[in-house]
């Protein structure tokens, strides 16, 4: 008897060992499902997070193709982080305290503004573009290029997914077609005239004072050509009355020499040639004879 109820006391004994083991298994069992319920949960809003962040990215203006990308990209790199931290959480506390962390550091992560702030300031500059006289006094063909460049940069601006190359073009086009915008000020080309007009006034001042100093010289020349030439005249009546007065004193020499010669050589000299004549003339006649012999 005693033996029978010390099996039964052993016997109740393990079936409530065993309905305690059950129950702890079984409150294991469902705390172990409710921890990986709630991290699912978590996870989950992690998820939802990032999508709605890369919508508000993508959607970013002022941000190029590249620059969301890069947003993207460090997007991913926090989601991952933040459900790695709520595998690793031990309570439902950690668990919640992951997934918040992960949240909040995703919406941190926002587009890159950077290659476009050039090509908005160039195209917010229009209106005060227009109104200088670079722009208002330029060809309308310049002034169409240049608008033209201001409504094309725009049109980069308000798309969301334009590339880095994209602003860019944008930007040098509009640079270009601004650089060529030539008008001048009112007044600014008469200035130029007028600046012009002394230029020449000057020019013909030198001109003028130059001839004056060639006329100036001429006369000179003239003046030194008379001198010289009253000079030479002097020189030369000076030899004309020194060779008259050497002349003179030649035949006065003569006339003396001549009226010194003796009476009868001069009447010999007379004879003498008169003789030499009257032997050419025979001499003459005689060859004249003998041509008509033959």
């Amino acid at each position: 008897m005693k033996k029978a109820l010390n099996q039964i006391d052993n016997i109740a004994q393990d079936n409530f060992i065993d309905t305690v083991k059950r129950k702890v298994k079984e409150d294991i069992d469902k705390a172990g499902i409710i921890e990986n319920k709630a991290k699912d949960v978590a996870k989950n809003s992690i998820d939802k997070a990032i999508q709605k962040q890369i919508e508000k990215i993508n959607s970013e203006k002022d941000s190029t193709k590249e620059e969301k990308y890069e947003s993207i990209n460090k997007l991913n790199a926090r989601v991952m982080k933040a459900k790695m931290t709520i595998d690793n959480a031990t309570t439902a506390k950690a668990v919640e305290n992951a997934k918040n962390d992960g949240i909040k550091n995703i919406e941190l992560i926002k587009a890159e503004t950077k290659i476009k702030k050039l090509l908005k300031k160039a195209v917010e500059d229009k209106d005060e573009t227009i109104k200088m006289d670079a722009f208002k006094n330029a060809n309308k063909e310049k002034q169409d290029a240049y608008l033209k460049a201001i409504e094309e940069g725009q049109k980069i601006l308000d798309e969301p997914m334009a590339t880095k190359k994209d602003v860019e073009d944008a930007n040098k086009s509009i640079e270009i077609a601004k650089k060529s915008l030539d008008g001048k000020a009112m007044g600014q080309d008469k200035g130029k005239d007028k600046d012009k007009d002394k230029a020449k006034d000057k020019d013909n001042g030198k001109i003028k004072d130059k001839s004056k100093d060639n006329g100036n010289s001429k006369d000179k020349a003239k003046d030194n050509g008379s001198t010289k030439d009253k000079d030479k005249a002097k020189e030369q009546n000076r030899t004309n009355d020194s060779n008259k007065s050497k002349g003179s004193k030649v035949s006065n020499t003569q006339k003396k020499s001549k009226s010194k010669l003796p009476k009868t050589s001069y009447s010999n000299g007379i004879v003498a040639y008169g003789i030499s004549i009257l032997a050419s003339a025979f001499g003459a006649f005689s060859i004249r004879k003998k041509k008509k012999e033959d």
